[in-house]
């Protein structure tokens, strides 16, 4: 066996080294495929990962102080004023797309809901005032008793920027996204949430229109994936300006690859 590799080895490696494998579906996981089929919290990679943020991660929004009320024994949060509402941030890394989210709730009351919406705020600046943007609202309907919820974005991800110009004016600012439960007259257990869950996953940045490397033309087939990790300042190129694609990796360019990619560093 040969005891070689391609630098276009080395970059699919670091690329992917961290993609989350299969869990193992025991103890209160779900079943395969489902909502609650969650990857590790700090697994890497493209495949589908899953935050949950439970109803005790929500700060209350209004009436402040009074909205909530526990169901003891169940992880629910019920209001016990009418119109109550709470609020949490979305805290992902940038350049993650955001598939889906998933109100976790309960309802028996016919006349009232449990709603959820996703927003993106983009901070105030000078000559730019604040912006807000969202995706919903989704409820529960009729008498569902224990249910989800999906808000579904797969079709158009939501790409997680924190610096962007998110209304268009020309002016990018600092970008927060948050979640937001509601309910409407109800203030008793007929309503109740137990939180929300996220699906997101990373992606791999887009490639320039110009390159980086005279031998690595946009037509190449790993351009995006050299482009990315040029950008991210894990390979360099050779001091002549080339990256050469098909050349053999030696452990020293491997163990300055991989020491990059992880950030690796001594403590103080």
């Amino acid at each position: 066996m040969s005891r070689t590799c391609t630098k276009l080895g080395i970059i699919f490696a670091v690329l992917m080294m961290f993609a989350p494998a299969a869990p193992a579906h025991a103890g209160n996981e779900g079943p395969p495929g489902s909502a609650l089929d969650l990857a590790a919290p700090d697994a890497f990679g493209s495949n589908s990962q899953w935050m949950v943020i439970q109803a005790c991660e929500f700060d209350e929004e209004t009436p402040a102080t009074t909205a909530s009320g526990n169901v003891l024994g169940t992880g629910y949060v019920h209001p016990v004023v009418a119109f109550s509402s709470w609020w949490t941030q979305v805290d992902l890394p940038p350049g993650a797309e955001v598939l889906q989210v998933i109100l976790i709730a309960y309802d028996s009351n016919a006349a009232e809901n449990v709603f959820l919406d996703f927003y993106a705020f983009e901070s105030a600046a000078v000559g730019s005032p604040p912006f807000m943007t969202g995706w919903g609202p989704i409820q529960t309907t009729g008498q569902p008793l224990w249910t989800t919820v999906t808000l579904n974005l797969s079709a158009t991800p939501v790409l997680i920027r924190a610096w962007q110009d998110l209304d268009l004016n020309g002016i990018p600012n600092w970008v927060s996204y948050q979640i937001s439960i509601w309910t409407g007259n109800a203030a008793d257990q007929s309503v109740q949430f137990f939180g929300a869950v996220v699906e997101w996953r990373r992606i791999i940045s887009p490639a320039p229109a110009v390159a980086t490397f005279p031998d690595v033309a946009p037509a190449f087939w790993a351009f995006q994936e050299i482009e990315t990790l040029a950008a991210s300042a894990i390979t360099t190129g050779f001091p002549d300006g080339t990256f050469r694609p098909t050349a053999p990796v030696t452990r020293a360019q491997m163990a300055t690859f991989l020491a990059r990619a992880l950030g690796l560093h001594w403590p103080n």
